[in-house]
């Protein structure tokens, strides 16, 4: 048998020898960049909806790593749910594309890259085919004389070519100016009671057809009808009548309210569909009455001012001030007063009890109250100490 020496090793005499390696990392570059010798090819027919199709490519030998492949649809990744989910899926140069959607349309590129660079495929075109459905519509819900727009939502390719019928009847925008049909929309214009009802949407491809119903529903707004817009004026002991007729689709709830505090039916107040009694009155019942009414479609409100005859009343008095002597400062109050024969007023005096001089004036408009204006003149309201006021 052969000796062999190594050496490059050191000798040693001791019995226990200790031979050492060391390792070499070899690193392989290309020199070239990759060449296909099969790319994607355009898929000729088209692919159903919910069929698989699959796409090829690969690299010409040797394959020099490291390497990688990667595919694009679109120029864009390809969706990552979608291969997490593994309905898409790549492996050994084939790309599968199981249960295919619409959004699976595209152009599909294949790139190859090596420590050389890099080479990226020609576009594959792929079709998915998919008839006509008909997820879901939207339905419209307007006010009469309003302009209504009621849609299909439609998933289809080729696109589908779209047929709206009322009551049988097809509809077009060329017939009439009523209706404005754009992609799968259909607009109403100056929507009636007759244009109430459900729409046929039906939409078609060379792959077949789908037929769903949007609905149209058509309101009247709120209208009040022989209601007071002027005030009412009754002597104390009398019994009034606010009438409050509404008409309206669909039919509105009402309500009354006395400024702000809601109205309820009681011994001395009774509700009805069309008005309002109080029996009765006194000047305890004067103010601002709402009627209130509401449906789906609105909120509509009127008032009338209620009017007492008789002396004046304070409904808000001024409330304290402190303040530093010399300063200005106003005073609020709210008052009601009627009297039909005379209404007096006289200049604004300064309040003498006051060392501040503090005064509240309150100007009723008499127009407001729907009073000509030569029946008013001015309502003083003036503080005589820090807890009275007195107007006349």
């Amino acid at each position: 048998m052969g000796k062999t020496t190594y050496p490059y090793l050191p000798r040693y005499t001791s019995l226990n020898v200790h031979f050492a390696f060391s390792y070499l990392l070899l690193v392989v570059i290309a020199s070239s960049p990759p060449m296909f010798v099969k790319t994607p090819e355009n898929i000729n027919e088209a692919v159903k909806f919910q069929d698989a199709f699959s796409l090829q490519c690969s690299s010409r030998p040797p394959v020099v790593y490291p390497s990688a492949m990667d595919w694009k649809k679109d120029g864009r990744p390809l969706n990552a749910a979608d291969i997490t989910s593994r309905r898409i899926t790549s492996r050994s140069g084939t790309l599968i594309v199981r249960s295919a959607v619409a959004e699976d349309s595209g152009n599909y590129t294949c790139t190859l890259v090596n420590s050389a660079g890099s080479i990226e495929s020609d576009p594959a075109t792929v079709v998915v085919k998919v008839s006509p459905q008909i997820p879901g519509v939207k339905s419209a819900d307007v006010a009469q004389g309003d302009t209504a727009t009621l849609a299909c939502l439609v998933s289809s390719f080729p696109p589908s070519n779209i047929t709206w019928r009322f009551k049988g009847r097809v509809l077009s925008s060329y017939l009439s100016n009523k209706y404005v049909i754009s992609n799968y929309a259909i607009q109403i214009n100056n929507a009636g009671f007759k244009d109430a009802g459900d729409y046929e949407c039906e939409v078609k491809n060379e792959l077949g057809s789908a037929i769903a119903y949007a609905t149209l529903t058509v309101g009247l707004t709120i209208q009040y009808k022989n209601f007071m817009s002027i005030a009412k004026i009754a002597k104390k002991g009398q019994d009034v009548t606010l009438p409050c007729v509404v008409t309206a689709f669909p039919v509105p709830n009402k309500a009354w309210k006395r400024d702000g505090e809601l109205v309820t039916n009681d011994s001395r107040h009774v509700i009805t569909e069309t008005e309002l009694r109080i029996s009765q009155v006194s000047t305890l019942d004067m103010g601002r009455y709402y009627c209130i009414a509401w449906n789906r479609g609105s909120v509509q409100a009127r008032n009338v001012l209620l009017l007492i005859t008789g002396p004046p009343i304070i409904e808000i008095p001024p409330v304290d001030h402190n303040v530093l002597s010399g300063a200005n400062v106003s005073l609020y109050c709210v008052g009601l007063v009627i009297h039909l024969q005379r209404l007096s007023g006289r200049k604004i005096r300064k309040a003498s009890r006051l060392r501040t001089g503090l005064k509240s004036i309150l100007l009723i408009d008499p127009e407001s109250f729907g009073f000509p204006r030569s029946l008013t003149k001015m309502l003083e309201c003036t503080s005589a100490n820090i807890k009275t006021a007195l107007c006349s």
